[in-house]
């Protein structure tokens, strides 16, 4: 194997290990927002809307979430998944996203309710620990 070879073989195995320690981070992050929900949902869109991906060079390599029953949370799944691919389109490298794909959903946190704040604050403190530790 010549040394070109292995240096991408080397750089193949390291991005695919940041992509999965990323992954796992997005999970619990997802997680606790969920968890931290402090809204009435009634039709359950909104909550059907949050969402994580990892993604890699403007690509979705994981995601998870988007999670309901009924065509409103149907309609908040699409809203999700859609807010992720465009989101996914301007990355450069690995990036995290956690989403609320429902249009009002900036509108819900605005009025202090938790939607995916609790969230977002997990993924900068596990990253930021990550980067110190790994």
């Amino acid at each position: 194997m010549e040394l070109r070879e292995f240096l991408a073989e080397v750089r193949k195995e390291a991005i695919t290990e940041v992509i999965d320690d990323v992954r796992f981070i997005a999970k619990g992050c997802y997680e606790e927002a969920i968890r931290r929900k402090q809204y009435a949902d009634k039709s359950g869109r909104l909550s059907a809307s949050i969402g994580w991906a990892v993604c890699y060079d403007g690509k979705v390599v994981h995601s998870g979430g988007f999670t309901g029953n009924g065509r409103k949370a149907s309609a908040g799944q699409s809203a999700g998944r859609e807010a992720v691919q465009e989101l996914a389109r301007e990355s450069k490298g690995i990036r995290l996203i956690l989403v609320a794909g429902a249009p009002y959903a900036t509108q819900v946190e605005a009025r202090g309710f938790d939607v995916t704040t609790s969230g977002e604050l997990l993924a900068e403190e596990m990253v930021q620990w990550w980067l110190n530790n790994a």
